[in-house]
């Protein structure tokens, strides 16, 4: 009879087959009896030939137990095969080396595999931050890489005091903030306080970068962070106490007393046309000065038709100015306003140690004019200083033009800001104005379609 091997590679012959005189394969009768009752064939065999022949195949040697375990237990290969050949031993020792084998495919392939994939996981999620970290970058130097070297006015590739508080002006510039989510006025804030610490120094481009990267919202705080906000808060502390009591006002060269000054609107040159229906011409405009912070104290310059380089040369005289105080001038397109509102053709600031108490005659830049457009407005400021004698009968009145002098210099960004937001406002009410007026030409529109369109039964 010829040997049959039931196990796979079994150490065993089906008929016949005796190792020290005992049968080791069942009988005839037990052979058919099982093939009808589909249960599995127990061959006699001892222990220690099924150990061996599990030592052989799998555990012949450490490479090859390493191997066996990897495959099997790691990598899940048909573990349950090997799972039912170990448990197939019987006794204790089968039922211990089946579940010693069952507890390394736990810890090979459920827990350490997992703990490698939150780590790959961890990584990928780390070098992604580190990519949109650098696209952000990429994309603030982009666009605004342009807008620094404008005004960086003596190209050293930094920004100072003077070009940041006119660069918050720069209305591209604030809306690429808006857009990317940083707040300008927490900006506004932070550069303050890094001026204030720095003082008569300028802050390098990547610096004014990192800053706005810092600031979009959405990042947790960091140490850095916190600094920051203990410079701004001191800050203000010594602002106030400035303020509260005037024997800590920083003492330096004496502020004048300013009697008045005179604000003498030249001409404009560069604007746009903003009137660009055919056979009206071009633009109407006139000039509106104001002290930043005190709308009533507003000039008006008179309408020059049908030009886009207007001359006034037009004097007027400021109410109510204090020194560290500001002037703001604006140029509109006089329009019918029961048809729309004067249209915005740009505006700039003149800055209160540009003119105090030297004055000031030149062209200043107009801002916000239209893409494209670089227009300017020559004007000069004449300061007229109060005389010695009155000075020194009103020596009180010196102390308190300190105080207000060193908070109109604290204050001097907030009317910016202010000024800004002024402009913001009245260009979303023009704009919802005109959506207006485009509903309703819609509606009259969409009323003559229908009317003009047969109905049904009269094309029937």
């Amino acid at each position: 009879m010829k040997d049959i091997h039931l196990w796979r590679g079994g150490p065993f012959h089906m008929m016949g087959a005796q190792r020290d005189g005992v049968d080791l394969a069942p009988s005839q009768a037990q052979w058919q009896s099982r093939l009808r009752t589909g249960s599995p064939l127990r061959l006699q065999s001892t222990d220690s030939d099924a150990a061996k022949y599990l030592e052989t195949k799998y555990f012949s040697s450490v490479e090859q137990s390493m191997r066996s375990l990897f495959m099997h237990a790691t990598l899940v290969d048909g573990p349950a095969v090997v799972f039912d050949e170990i448990a197939a031993l019987g006794g204790a020792l089968g039922s211990v080396m089946a579940y010693l084998f069952l507890g390394c495919i736990i810890l090979s392939a459920f827990t350490v595999l997992n703990m490698l994939i939150g780590i790959l996981c961890e990584v990928i999620n780390k070098v992604s931050e580190a990519e949109k970290e650098e696209a952000q970058i990429r994309y603030l130097k982009r666009h605004l890489q342009d807008i620094f070297e404008c005004y960086d006015v003596n190209q050293d590739k930094s920004i100072g005091e003077k070009e940041f508080a006119l660069l918050l002006q720069n209305l591209e510039f604030r809306e690429i903030l808006s857009k990317f989510g940083t707040d300008i006025q927490d900006l506004q804030d932070i550069m303050a306080a890094v001026y204030n610490e720095r003082a008569g120094t300028s802050v390098e481009f990547n610096e004014l970068i990192g800053v706005v990267l810092r600031l979009k919202g959405g990042n947790n705080a960091q140490v850095t962070d916190i600094v920051d906000l203990r410079k701004c808060v001191k800050s203000v502390s010594d602002k106030l106490e400035c303020l509260l009591d005037p024997t800590k006002v920083p003492r330096g060269p004496p502020q004048p007393l300013i009697e008045s000054i005179e604000v003498r609107i030249i001409k404009a040159r560069g604007l746009r046309n903003a009137d660009l229906v055919p056979l009206t011409g071009k633009s109407d405009v006139y000039c509106k000065c104001v002290v930043l912070g005190k709308p009533g104290t507003g000039v008006v310059t008179r309408v020059i038709h049908d030009t886009t380089n207007p001359v006034w040369d037009e004097a007027f005289v400021m109410a109510d100015y204090q020194f560290g105080e500001h002037l703001r001038f604006q140029l509109f397109d006089q329009d019918w306003r029961i048809i729309k509102e004067d249209d915005y053709l740009g505006s700039t600031v003149l800055e209160s140690q540009s003119f105090c108490p030297q004055g000031f005659e030149g062209e200043l830049r107009l801002f916000g004019g239209g893409k494209g457009i670089e227009a300017y407005l020559e004007v000069k400021v004449t300061v007229k200083l109060m005389p010695v004698e009155e000075k020194n009968d009103k020596k009180s009145t010196l102390s308190d033009s300190s105080v207000c002098s060193d908070y109109s210099a604290g204050t001097s960004n907030m009317a910016l800001l202010l000024a800004r937001l002024d402009d913001i406002y009245a260009s979303q009410r023009r704009l919802s104005t005109s959506l207006q007026r485009l509903e309703e030409r819609m509606d009259v529109v969409e009323v003559a379609v229908t009317r003009t369109t047969p109905s049904p039964d009269l094309r029937l």
